[in-house]
């Protein structure tokens, strides 16, 4: 059987996989960019019995961003069937910049996130409403675009995750000035946003609801298992992030909790 698994931060766990994985089923990834997860969201709607979408937080803030507009995903339809990992922070990044509590109020900045409803654009929009007075969120179809262009001068600041970044930031083509959460990353200390600790992405693999209750169950099993791998779990470390395991009934649970924060915490600043 064919399974489309929709976005690109899950490439480790289905090649690397399991042997239950390979002999059973053909997971494909396919990009499915676009509208901040919806597009890839309603796939998953339409073809619900072989389709799963794999996403950070983005999945759950972005309908809260935009609860006016007619294309966003309802979060109703969906069931988390793995929970990987948490922790992520936003990473801010700059050419021209060494320390975000250093920058000039008076400065005129250009912030680059990746898109409407994501954590960068959330991290954005408190940056612009709380921290810099004249500041402005430029988006992008990505943190890597986002990246580049600050790496360019085209823009002030990126925000994104920290390995969309990696690159430039090991080049000396960009500074790490601050960064979201509640710990040090790597050598850069002293640079955590302050009221910020919160503010990190979770990753998660998404059915919809109307996917039959055996195949979700043996999804989740299969998914659990491979992601025990090695490999797996230091491709997280990329993004700091800390794996997690939680059954169907605690996953359930747990898309209970993030949807109450997020859906508060945005709240707060709209």
């Amino acid at each position: 059987m064919l399974f489309e698994l929709i976005q690109r931060e899950f490439t480790g766990l289905i090649n690397t996989g399991s042997s239950q994985v390979i002999s059973k089923y053909n997971f494909i990834l396919v990009p499915k960019s676009g509208a901040g997860g919806t597009i890839a969201a309603n796939t998953v709607e339409n073809q619900f019995e072989n389709t799963l979408v794999a996403m950070s937080s983005s999945f759950i803030i972005r309908p809260y961003f935009e609860k006016d507009k007619t294309i966003v995903h309802n979060l109703d339809n969906y069931l988390p069937i793995l929970v990987q990992a948490e922790g992520t922070p936003i990473v801010a990044t700059s050419k021209k910049y060494n320390d975000f509590n250093k920058i000039d109020q008076n400065d005129v900045i250009n912030i680059g996130v990746a898109g409407i409803g994501s954590l960068s654009y959330f991290v954005g929009n408190i940056l612009v409403n709380k921290k810099l007075k004249n500041a402005k969120l430029i988006n992008y179809i990505g943190s890597i675009d986002a990246c580049n262009a600050a790496a360019g001068q085209h823009i002030n600041i990126a925000l994104g995750f920290y390995s969309d970044c990696e690159g430039l930031i090991d080049s000396k083509n960009l500074n790490i000035i601050g960064y979201t959460g509640k710990k040090d990353i790597l050598n850069y200390k002293n640079l955590l946003f302050e009221d910020l600790n919160q503010i990190t992405a979770s990753y998660a693999i998404f059915a919809s609801k109307k996917m039959s209750s055996d195949k979700f169950s043996e999804i989740h099993v299969i998914l659990s298992e491979a992601q025990k791998n090695q490999t797996v779990i230091d491709s997280y470390k990329k993004d700091f992030l800390t794996p997690v395991s939680l059954n169907t009934k605690q996953s359930s649970d747990w898309y209970e909790n993030q949807r109450k924060f997020w859906n508060s915490i945005i709240n707060d600043i709209n």
